[in-house]
């Protein structure tokens, strides 16, 4: 419902729209949309050929129609009929003579979003603005606007509420935009019919995602972040049109909601907790993500503004008192880009400079020259950890991290003697996907080879072990993977189930592998049988979790609106965890099952999915009232 907004004059014009924000973000939101709608301009009035429709009254004449001759005439053939009659043959009847103009075309818009990777961060924001102004655009032609991602062609949506716009937001494909993607997306909108006039944008974050050749009816929206804080270059690129400018971005502190789709403020809701399984710490930051520990037992969450880690443990069920938790600080001139949690010490992987350094690792103690960008990259553009293994064996310390490009990359250190001459790193393997440790000395990783999903073990002093068979094709459009892992520790160490998320049109799709018999590689032939389980747009999978007896593993799915945990399989639905405010970050052990979840408010709470119970629950120094103010604020 759209809430009644105070707005300056010059947005007004999109008070409709405005009104889905709260007051603050809708100026915000609605300057970048006068901005942007100064780049756009208006849209060109389509009229059609040779037909006339009337404007208003042009003026009274002797001649017409007499479907419109004026009232008093006719009062007169009531009256005096004689006389009306003799009007008429001295041609003395007035006539209404209406002015003329071209009848206009009811003029659709249709909009394109490249919601894929180029696209996330400030170009994000962009989008609610173009979606705007476009539905305003079609409203003031008699038309609409019908909007699709880049990414799934044929898939169009109405923008007849907000929840469409937030939608929109929750869209995201981890699958770079493609020329193909493109044609495809063409070759669907031919197929509209009954439209004499349409605009077709497409809107992304460059040019390379985007059309070249363009139509008359082409408009391409290219966005692109700048040096500058606060600003986001737009080009505009039509037949015959080029411009561009800058647009303003809301404060960092209010873009993590709008991304996500939120356009108001939450508040939280007061709920008992049970004193006997509640704990109080600093204050937990919301965008690194959460790191359970190797073996199960800690969770560990960095501290808000700090060079520091919050260590918590974990008790077992019945345990009656909770350990205090633990405060791990780094220096403040290193910059954490990958960690892991090994029972209860962190260890981290830290950039200084050009330099990086093995932090809480023993064997690890002079610093590493960086490797290059084509060999090591973490990415600048998102704030959470990297994936990181540490793995220690009778000759051989070892660190392993996960880039952002896919690449799992190696450190090594001598259990025995001084590290004088540490050695480069090594990669390993490109397009890995997942990686998940059986013990102490050894992990498991799954990567993307040729056309299919494949299976490699490494060993801390050994090369990783070569590929024994194709596990399942790799689809076109994989998304994430999860697995579980039973044994750990134990030389019959396994993965008992892989999923592989896909999507399918606006649907994710995971398809999940389980052993069919214990000690049974999953990718021997005949050693996994295959489940499905769809979650809906806007939702997403958290990790897989095994269950009690011999039930099939279960998917964690986070619902759309950020409130609900669930448990999924191919053929039952069990809901896990309810929130009163938004889950921010979630992570999932794949050797305990144990889930950890971090509220909006800083609430941590770990769960035992078997029981359904939490076993831990960790609220931030901060009383509620305190708290209410301060949502989203790193």
């Amino acid at each position: 419902m759209t809430a009644v907004v105070d707005l300056p004059r010059p947005l007004q014009p999109w008070q409709a729209w405005l009104g889905w924000f709260d007051a603050e973000l809708a100026q915000q939101i609605g300057e970048m949309v006068r901005r942007l709608s100064d780049l756009l301009g208006t849209a060109p009035s389509i009229s059609r050929h040779g037909q006339q429709e009337p404007d208003g009254l042009g003026d009274l004449r002797s001649r017409g129609s007499y479907e419109r001759l004026l009232a008093t005439e006719w009062l007169l053939a009531d009256e005096l009929p004689e006389e009306f009659l003799r009007r008429a043959a001295a041609s003395e009847h007035l006539f209404l003579a209406p002015r003329l103009r071209a009848a206009r075309v009811e003029r659709s818009v249709v909009a394109i979003f490249d919601c894929g990777p180029r696209a996330l961060g400030s170009p994000r924001l962009a989008h609610i603005a173009a979606w705007i102004l476009l539905a305003r655009r079609a409203g003031e032609h008699g038309g609409s606007l019908r909007w699709g991602v880049l990414q799934s062609p044929g898939m169009l949506m109405p923008d007849d509420s907000s929840e469409q716009l937030a939608t929109l937001m929750r869209s995201r494909s981890f699958e770079a935009a493609t020329a193909d993607h493109v044609e495809r997306w063409r070759a669907e909108l031919l197929k509209l019919d009954g439209e004499t006039s349409r605009e077709t944008w497409w809107i992304g974050a460059a040019s390379a995602s985007l059309p070249s050749a363009l139509a008359r009816d082409d408009r391409v929206l290219a966005l692109r972040a700048t040096l500058a804080t606060g600003a986001l270059q737009a080009l505009l690129a039509g037949a015959g049109l080029k411009r561009e400018a800058m647009l303003p971005l809301p404060p960092s502190d209010q873009t993590t909601a709008l991304l996500r789709g939120e356009f108001r403020a939450l508040r939280s809701t007061a709920r008992p907790l049970p004193a006997n399984r509640t704990l109080r710490a600093n204050r937990m930051s919301l965008t690194q993500g959460v790191l359970m520990s190797v073996p199960p037992g800690h969770v560990a969450i960095p501290e808000l503004g700090q060079p520091a880690m919050l260590v918590f443990a974990v008790p077992r069920r019945g345990q009656a008192k909770l350990a205090k938790p633990r405060r791990q600080q780094w220096s403040g001139a290193r910059t954490p880009v990958a960690a892991t949690l090994v029972r209860g010490e962190t260890q981290a992987l830290c950039a200084s400079g050009q330099g990086l350094h093995f932090w809480q690792m023993s064997r690890f103690r002079k610093e590493r020259e960086r490797p290059p960008r084509e060999d090591f990259e973490a990415s600048a553009a998102t704030a959470r950890l990297l994936p990181m293994v540490s793995m220690q064996g009778a000759n051989m310390q070892r660190a392993c991290v996960l880039d952002a490009a896919g690449r799992l990359v190696a450190w090594s250190a001598p259990m025995r003697g001084k590290d004088d001459a540490p050695a480069p790193a090594d990669v390993l393997d490109r397009n890995v996907r997942l990686m998940v440790p059986l013990g102490a000395d050894r992990l498991v990783y799954a990567m993307i080879y040729g056309d299919g999903v494949w299976l490699r073990e490494l060993r801390a002093d050994q090369a990783p072990s070569t590929m024994q068979r194709r596990l399942c094709p790799a689809p076109k459009q994989l998304i994430d993977m999860a697995a579980t892992v039973v044994g750990y520790g134990s030389p019959e160490a396994q993965i008992t189930s892989l999923g592989i998320a896909h999507k399918l049109n606006l649907a994710t799709i995971w398809q999940i592998f389980t052993i069919t018999q214990s000690g049974r590689p999953i990718d021997a032939v005949d050693g996994a049988q295959s489940s499905e389980v769809q979650i809906g747009p806007g939702e997403r999978g958290i990790g897989l979790t095994n269950q009690r007896g011999t039930k099939p593993p279960a998917l964690a799915v986070l619902s759309a609106d950020r409130r609900h945990l669930r448990l999924a399989t191919s053929g039952s639905q069990m809901l896990l965890y309810e929130s009163a405010v938004p889950i921010e970050r979630c992570g999932v052990c794949p050797i305990s099952s144990h889930i950890a979840v971090l509220r909006r408010d800083r609430q941590l709470v770990v769960i035992d999915p078997t029981d359904l119970e939490p076993l831990l629950i960790v609220t931030d120094n901060q009383g509620a009232e305190a708290r209410e103010g301060n949502h989203g604020d790193d």
